[in-house]
């Protein structure tokens, strides 16, 4: 006996090397500390050094360094790293991208966000990305995951990213991406577009009497003009709806001048309104003309989607002066402020003739 503990102790002093054949299993927590340790694995048959599962398995809470294989993601950005700790944490993801694409940084991919929240913000140094030119996205928790339809704002100064919801939203993720890939080569040049001198091939002019260059006019007499049309578009949530009242009137536009010519006027219903009684909205100017650029009052509580939409070519309203356009809401009994969830999306495309 007196031997064994001898060898024992030897061996311990020498500080020789152990050979294990055979599995083992630790419950507890394997490390390897001290100036000289080392672990090497280089010449294992396999190793499966990080915890695998799906997305929606992936911890919220992390400690910094950790590291996650996602199974159900793209080939090539599998990896997550946890680069915050806390709980919970921020899993940041390799950019799996290949040859040919564009060599940016990594998407910010948020744990999944557990809510009810109208809006969420993720601050410029949680995504790590400065600048204003962001892609932003939120996606639900189903398999597959499925696009929520929301909007944001970006703060040019921090670059914090405000998302709002139509409606509280529950179990979600937030991706922004901000990555910039190498600019490709320049393209060919386009066929001449026969301006007058002063100008380059390809590029449209329009002559000081107000044509287009190279094109003959189709009029005999006037002053010839030629306007690019603009468009302007907006969103109204059913939050804005603040009245209690049976109708509100939200002003999208000031100052717009009576030689403006509209092409037309789109509104669609991008995510279903509920909670009142026969809703309807309507475009114009303020007052008894809130109606006239739609020519209509266009149901709501039809669908999400933008499916439920209406187009239409308004004659315009005035010829001389300044006006403002409104959408109007109006319910067929109660108030306008009973909605609990829905949104528009407006569109106005018009162009000034003089």
């Amino acid at each position: 006996m007196k031997r064994a503990i001898l060898f024992v102790v030897y061996a311990a002093v020498c500080g020789a090397q152990t050979t294990v054949n055979g599995g083992r299993d630790y419950k507890g927590t394997l490390k390897a500390s001290g100036s000289v340790s080392a672990v090497d694995f280089s010449s294992a048959a396999a190793t499966a050094p990080a915890r695998a599962g799906t997305t929606a398995s992936r911890p919220a809470g992390c400690t910094q360094g950790q590291i996650y294989f996602a199974t159900d993601v793209t080939a090539g950005q599998n990896l997550y790293f946890c680069t915050v700790t806390g709980t919970p944490g921020v899993w940041t993801q390799m950019s799996g991208s290949t040859s040919g694409g564009g060599g940016g940084a990594a998407a910010y991919i948020s744990s999944l966000l557990p809510g009810p929240d109208l809006t969420r913000t993720i601050t410029g140094a949680t995504h790590g990305f400065a600048t204003t030119a962001l892609m932003i996205a939120v996606y639900d928790n189903a398999s597959p995951r499925n696009v929520i339809n929301v909007a944001y704002a970006i703060n040019p100064t921090t670059y914090d990213v405000t998302i709002t919801f139509a409606s509280p939203q529950s179990s979600y993720y937030v991706v922004v991406n901000g990555g910039v890939g190498p600019q490709g080569p320049v393209g060919p040049q386009g066929p001449g577009g026969g301006g007058t001198p002063g100008g380059n091939n390809g590029q449209m002019q329009v002559n000081s009497g107000g044509s287009f260059a190279g094109q003959t006019s189709i009029f005999s007499g006037g002053a010839l003009v030629q306007r690019a049309m603009e468009c302007t578009s907006g969103t109204t949530s059913y939050s804005a709806l603040t009245a209690a009242a049976p109708s509100q009137e939200i002003t999208i536009q000031t100052g717009i001048s009576g030689n403006v010519r509209w092409d037309h006027v789109t509104i669609s219903e991008t995510t279903q309104f509920a909670g009142t009684t026969g809703l309807t909205v309507s475009m114009g100017r303020p007052g008894t003309n809130n109606y006239e650029m739609t020519g209509a009052q266009i149901p709501l509580m039809v669908s999400s989607g933008d499916g439920n939409s209406w187009t239409s070519r308004p004659i315009p309203p005035q010829l001389t002066g300044t006006y403002s356009l409104v959408l109007n809401f109006a319910v067929a009994a109660g108030n306008v402020n009973a909605a609990t969830a829905g949104s528009v999306t407006w569109e106005a495309c018009g162009y000034s003739v003089r």
